[in-house]
């Protein structure tokens, strides 16, 4: 039987190489944390804080309330003021330590002898009264928590995203209205790390990849005789080649390009997939200044649509050659993060 104590707690932290306690355990820095005491504090299990407190901490959390019920958590109130709940459940493992004893997330009384045949017991402080876990038990170490927490908000994101070009977008079947869309949309690159995120969680019906790379021309890659300008005379440093050779070294900056490609495509276990999205753009297209398109800020966007057009044709070109697909789509993006 695992008794989640301290010691538990602590061979589960080294067996996953993370801290020993978990260091969001704050109001401040994790919502559940801070729901979890809010409804503790509700309960009368513990001392409230003071009403401003709790109404600031309720408004910065208030995008990550969860919409599906089975994530609520649970107090099972005290029989009296103060005194140990009947039942929490679905709690943050690191506060049921701090006021109880135990990491566990989800604690219940005995109530009759009954229970106590039924459940698995963990005392606690002298043999007067027991509190137990499920059958299935709950107990959650640091690392696991952490997934918990992170695979949670990465579902409020999907269900609470209020923006809904970029998956509007994503979801258009037809080349036509593809067209239409990105003369009017425009997406934030917010939206497209929360679509991002929650394809690699595997939330979407896309697989996601990435790949980017630091494009020089050719004629302005740096050699290494090229440093030797550095400690030449001023008569070297006006020849021809001496121009070249610091062109290279300190001129370069205006072609260089940042170019980043995000892949999308379907779950099926082999090709050709029966959907796929490629997603690019130079860093400086996502800047106002100096911008080449008339629109400004702005990514590119190619597809299945593309009827001549092939996944993973795409892809090599991009990695392999550095290029990026001839025939392509602008879309306004506005660069927020």
């Amino acid at each position: 039987m695992i008794i989640p104590d301290i010691n538990w707690y602590r061979s589960q932290s080294k067996k996953h190489n993370v801290t020993l306690r978990c260091s969001y355990s704050a109001s401040d820095l994790c919502p559940k944390y801070a729901k979890c005491k809010s409804q503790l504090e509700e309960a009368h299990c513990i001392d409230p804080v003071s009403t401003t407190e709790r109404n600031r901490l309720d408004a910065k959390w208030f995008d990550y309330q969860s919409v599906i019920k089975e994530d609520n958590f649970m107090v099972r109130g005290p029989k009296e003021e103060y005194d140990k709940p009947g039942e929490l459940k679905k709690f943050c493992p690191e506060i049921t330590y701090d006021i109880y004893g135990y990491f566990a997330s989800h604690l219940c009384q005995f109530f009759d002898d009954i229970d106590k045949e039924s459940r698995l017991r963990c005392k606690l402080n002298d043999a007067e009264e027991y509190f137990a876990l499920e059958r299935l038990v709950e107990s959650v170490s640091y690392a696991l928590y952490r997934m918990q927490i992170l695979f949670n908000v990465i579902k409020q994101i999907c269900l609470n995203m209020n923006h809904t070009s970029f998956t509007t977008i994503i979801n258009c079947g037809s080349k036509i209205e593809l067209k239409r869309l990105c003369k009017s949309a425009t997406v934030t690159m917010s939206d497209i790390v929360d679509f991002v995120i929650c394809s690699e969680a595997g939330i979407t019906r896309f697989n996601h990849t990435m790949y980017y790379f630091d494009y020089v021309p050719p004629d302005l890659e740096v050699r290494d005789e090229d440093f030797a300008i550095l400690d030449a005379g001023n008569d070297v440093r006006k020849t021809k080649e001496g121009k070249k050779a610091f062109r290279r070294l300190f001129k370069d900056h205006a072609q260089r390009k940042y170019c980043v490609g995000h892949m999308f495509f379907s779950k099926e276990l082999k090709q050709p997939f029966t959907e796929w999205h490629f997603i690019f753009f130079d860093l400086k297209e996502l800047d106002d200044k100096n911008n080449h398109w008339k629109m400004g800020p702005h990514i590119h966007i190619t597809n299945y649509l593309w009827p001549d057009f092939h996944c993973q044709d795409i892809w090599n070109i991009f990695v392999a050659q550095r290029q990026f697909p001839e025939s392509k789509l602008h879309l306004a993006c506005v660069n927020d993060i």
